[in-house]
């Protein structure tokens, strides 16, 4: 029960996506039942066995698929959020982050604008 009401105490936005209203890792999630239409249209109409067919294979190619991927992952962090990062890197090397507090931080950018970040309240 204390897990249920840690869940729900913590907003539904915050652990399932189709209530989340930005973008996480800067990548969308469009609906999945969407995303299966749109995949099953070559195979609309057919006969029962080779539309599940018609699943089987292309369930294959998108698990082998999504492995080689996965096996060029060097560390934790996937491939397109990786290159996220790098890209955001440079700038972020032109800035200085100052401890406030446990949860406070204060940014300094090159051209001196400040900025309060509080991780607790996100903000």
């Amino acid at each position: 029960m204390s897990c249920w009401n840690y869940i729900e105490g913590s907003g539904v936005a915050n652990w399932s996506r189709v209530h989340f209203t930005g973008e996480r890792y800067n990548l969308m999630s469009s609906n999945i039942a969407e995303s299966l239409n749109n995949a099953l249209l070559p195979a609309r109409g057919s006969p029962v066995v080779a539309l599940l067919e018609f699943i089987r294979k292309m369930l294959a190619r998108w698990f082998e698929s999504r492995r080689k991927k996965i096996s060029r992952t060097v560390g934790d962090i996937p491939i397109a959020v990786e290159r996220e990062l790098m890209k955001r890197f440079k700038g972020a090397l032109e800035m200085s982050v100052l401890v406030v507090g446990s949860w406070d931080f204060e940014v300094v950018a090159k051209d001196g604008e400040q900025f309060h970040i509080s991780l607790k309240q996100q903000s």
